[in-house]
């Protein structure tokens, strides 16, 4: 498979979209496209991270972050999952461990992207995501830095991650061969600051009863703008889908039915359209908010951008015990009234597939039921869409009754 082809082809699909229809959710993807032309051609100096890593630090050295999820992104758009996952069981990567991590690991394989100077994660619930990257250090004979975030929150924490952000900071300073500039670091920082306000804004506008955009295109959209390196464009974006949303909020313009409000966990899966279809039309059943879509940290510090950063990295749930992200979905439960919850159990992920217990137990407590939808997210291959939505409707008949 021809990776640059394949952006460029999705740069133009997304252009001429972006212009027949310039909603917000289409320049953004206009923008990742352009983005990712940039990561194939040019001499901007690369760098691979995950999204539980702050790119603002990146970018302020003129370097270009790419995020494994965001190639997830293109990959899956562009309907070439299932090429990319064969080219790493070609190379003996097991076809059981998370597709997530290895669609991504598979582009690069394919050679299409430039050599990347640097290699950046952390740790978090995600052992299939670090060990990706080693695998990608190997190949492309570059160093990789592992951000060892502790399992629990405090002061020390921060101070403990913060150390480790100055390494970072001056190993990005000698592969782009670029002094640190802090004032730029603020400025990608406030931007940030300002795009997550309005991030918040967009989920309390979602509270409303009915929500004035159901399904996963608010959760798709707010995943997105967590991919992308933070910037005024970004900003501008998000100020322009709450601003769509905001007008779709005004009481002559909720016309769609209500009768069950969903919370839904982990990430989304592809080509299973006809499920979330059935839910909104068959049974009036909405989507109003995604774990992956709550704001959980705090604005970071412009003054001490670096220790606000390392904050943000400390605050994620995707870091410490179970319970941490059992307790915010009860949160979320109740914040946004809804009668249950969709849990996605991603084949080949530990953590979340194991938590579903605890999750259950703790939603129970503020007297939400919880579906396990058991399937893949990124290899299509691997579900069975005709089973999964009868479980779906055998749930909803339930709440239904």
């Amino acid at each position: 498979m021809d990776i640059k082809e394949m952006y460029l082809s999705f740069e133009e699909m997304m252009e001429t979209k972006a212009k027949a229809k310039p909603y917000a959710k289409n320049l953004l993807l206009w923008e990742a496209a352009k983005i990712g032309r940039r990561q194939i051609e040019g001499e901007v100096p690369l760098v691979w991270t995950r999204c539980t890593f702050p790119a603002e630090i990146i970018s302020a050295f003129g370097a270009l972050p790419i995020y494994t999820e965001m190639v997830g992104t293109v990959l899956t758009i562009m309907g070439k999952t299932g090429d990319v996952l064969k080219r790493t069981e070609e190379q003996y990567f097991s076809s059981d461990s998370c597709s997530i991590q290895r669609a991504p690991l598979g582009a690069a394989l394919e050679g299409g992207f430039r050599i990347p100077q640097l290699l950046i994660g952390s740790t978090d619930f995600c052992e299939n995501g670090m060990r990706f990257f080693e695998h990608l250090s190997q190949y492309y004979g570059r160093e990789y830095l592992l951000v060892e975030v502790p399992f629990e929150y405090s002061e020390d924490s921060v101070s403990y991650v913060e150390r480790q952000l100055k390494e970072v900071v001056n190993k990005l300073s000698q592969v782009t061969s670029t002094p640190f500039d802090i004032d730029r670091l603020r400025e990608l920082v406030k931007y940030r600051n300002q795009t997550m306000r309005y991030q918040v804004k967009i989920n309390e506008l979602r509270k409303k009863i009915p929500t004035p955009l159901p399904g996963r295109r608010c959760g798709d959209f707010l995943l997105m703008v967590d991919q992308l390196a933070g910037g005024e464009s970004i900003l501008e974006f998000t100020k322009r889908f709450y601003e769509e949303i905001l007008t779709l909020s005004k009481e002559e313009n909720l016309k769609e039915e209500e009768k069950i409000r969903l919370l839904w966990i982990y990430a989304y899966p592809i080509g299973l359209s006809e499920i979330f279809q059935v839910l909104e039309k068959e049974y009036c059943a909405h989507i109003v908010m995604e774990d992956l879509s709550h704001i959980y940290w705090d604005e970071i510090d412009e003054a001490d951008p670096l220790r606000g950063l390392a904050r943000k990295m400390c605050q994620s749930y995707t870091v410490g015990a179970i319970e941490r992200r059992a307790h915010q979905a009860r949160s979320l439960a109740q914040d946004y009234n809804v009668q249950a919850a969709i849990h996605f159990s991603h084949f080949g992920c530990r953590y979340t597939r194991g938590g579903v217990r605890i999750l259950k137990d703790t939603l129970a407590q503020v007297g939400v039921p919880l579906l396990s939808l058991e399937g893949d997210c990124m290899n299509k291959e691997n579900n069975s869409p005709g089973q999964m939505l009868a479980h779906v409707e055998a749930f909803m008949e339930i709440l239904s009754q």
